[in-house]
C-alpha cells in the first residue's frame, strides 16, 4: 500500500503512509494512542473508504 490517507472533519488521522510489509515476516503496528493503527486497519478492510493509491497484496490490486 502506498499513499494511504484519511481526515476526520479536518484533522489529519493518517498522512500518505505507505509501510513496506514482506513475504514471510511477522508485521506489527505499534505506537501510541491517536497514532492512526486503527484506521489504517479500517482501510484495509474496507470500513472506512480508502484515500490516495490503490493497495495492493499478492500482485493483486485491492480495494482501488
Amino acid at each position: 500500500m502506498a499513499g494511504v490517507g484519511q481526515r476526520f472533519d479536518g484533522v489529519s488521522a493518517l498522512r500518505y503512509v505507505s509501510p513496506d510489509l514482506y513475504a514471510e515476516s511477522v508485521p506489527a503496528l505499534v505506537g501510541e494512542w491517536g497514532t492512526g493503527k486503527s484506521t489504517l486497519m479500517r482501510i484495509l478492510t474496507g470500513t472506512y473508504p480508502k484515500r490516495g493509491e490503490p493497495i495492493f497484496m499478492a500482485d493483486q490490486g485491492v480495494n482501488s
